[in-house]
């Protein structure tokens, strides 16, 4: 989270800086609420107040009249609403966007209803809002921004709809007053940190759709917490490792799990082996970074991405299998500070593609494996799937489709 809180700093500087007014839009108030016109594109937007902040009850109108000419109210600027603390407040269907940070620090004591204009929440716009209670939001919002209601103490519940398919890094992160939250169907991407800090939230829904989960998404929640220590699994999603693990443990990931978290065995020093099923697509971001106890893995031809770092740093990791037979690049750091004598067995003939392809071809000693005895198509593992090759062959179906 250090980045996070560094970019916020960033941003409430440029807060203070203003923002420079253009030849073709004038700054006027009218009836207690601030607008740039802007003539040229003949449309309106709500900005911060001359002076002061905005008090009582705000009535955005869908429309403005300024000099005899009539112009659509479809944004809400940055900052517009910062810092203010209303009784209530209209968003009229005219408006169409509402911008970074405009209810920073807003504080309004009914529920504030977004208009079905909107179609997405902008990263920060109600960030540290700790007094908003309420807030609806329409069917026609796809998608929720960065850090978009972070520190939103006061929110007891939320109803994310059905329509949201993207769910971005600290969205609800310290949303401390959350107790449930439902995930609609159509999300697939949990970012990182989501829920962190939202300590009071204890029932959690999260649909199959769901295929990947950030980095401390679920850190310090009630759910969480009461989770029993062991690998915890959202879902289809191997999560994160809680509590200690002990010295030589090996893990073996469940059938049908599709992803491995970001951080998931961060520093898991006493895992000695992990066993990943060929459903896993996904690796994450520093997933096993220092696993030191770790000897080897064998990432299945399942796979098709691996984020950077997630086997850095394991120390005693010298014999890396890849069943995954047409390789993708990866970030350098994926594999770093392994030891000298680091082995990448691949399966046979696909050599020269390892060695063609980034991260891939940092390794030093790549080496195609023989096939098990018994592997008869060409799998890389010996079970069922052979025993019904054998059997077309002594049948004479080889070849024959079904």
């Amino acid at each position: 989270m250090k980045h996070f809180f560094c970019r916020s700093l960033c941003l409430c500087f440029l807060m203070m800086t203003g923002i420079n007014a253009s030849a073709d839009v004038e700054n006027v108030e009218i009836d207690g609420i601030t607008y740039d016109i802007n003539i040229k594109e003949n449309e309106a937007t709500v900005t911060m107040k001359k002076s002061g902040i905005y008090t009582e009850d705000v009535i955005i109108p869908p429309s403005v009249t300024y000099e005899e000419v009539t112009y659509p109210v479809t944004g809400i600027d940055r900052y517009a609403f910062s810092g203010s603390s209303v009784t209530s407040i209209t968003i009229p269907n005219s408006v169409t966007s509402i911008a970074e940070w405009a209810f920073y620090g807003f504080s309004c004591l009914t529920p504030i209803t977004i208009p079905n204009s909107i179609t997405s929440i902008s990263p920060y716009t109600f960030f540290c809002s700790d007094k908003l209670t309420s807030i609806n939001i329409p069917n026609s919002v796809t998608s929720i921004g960065y850090a978009a209601f972070y520190g939103c103490s006061g929110l007891t519940s939320f109803s994310i709809p059905n329509s949201v398919t993207d769910i971005s890094d600290a969205a609800f992160s310290g949303c401390s007053g959350l107790t449930s939250i439902i995930i609609p169907s159509g999300v697939t991407t949990i970012g990182n940190a989501v829920f962190m800090d939202c300590s009071s939230l204890t029932s959690i829904t999260i649909p199959n759709s769901v295929t990947s989960i950030g980095g401390y998404a679920f850190e310090n929640t009630a759910w969480y917490n009461n989770q029993p220590d062991g690998l915890v699994y959202v879902g289809f999603v191997a999560y994160k490792y809680k509590g200690t693990m002990q010295d030589d443990t090996s893990i073996i990931i469940k059938e049908g799990t599709k992803s491995i978290s970001d951080l998931a065995f961060l520093k898991c020093s006493g895992l000695t082996s992990v066993t990943i099923p060929n459903s896993v697509t996904s690796i994450g971001y520093e997933a096993f970074y220092g696993c030191s106890g770790l000897t080897s893995v064998t990432i299945p031809n399942s796979v098709m991405s691996i984020g950077d770092e997630a086997f850095a740093y394991c120390t005693a990791l010298t014999k890396v299998t890849s069943m995954i037979e047409e390789p993708f690049a990866i970030e350098s750091n994926v594999f770093k500070n392994l030891p000298s004598d680091a082995t990448l067995y691949v399966p046979v003939g696909t050599k020269a593609k390892y060695e063609a392809t980034e991260g891939w071809s940092n390794f030093t000693n790549i080496v195609e494996m023989e096939p098990p005895f018994g592997d008869l198509n060409g799998d890389g593992k010996v079970d069922i799937a052979d025993v019904t090759v054998l059997l077309n062959i002594i049948l004479g179906k080889e070849g024959q489709q079904e």
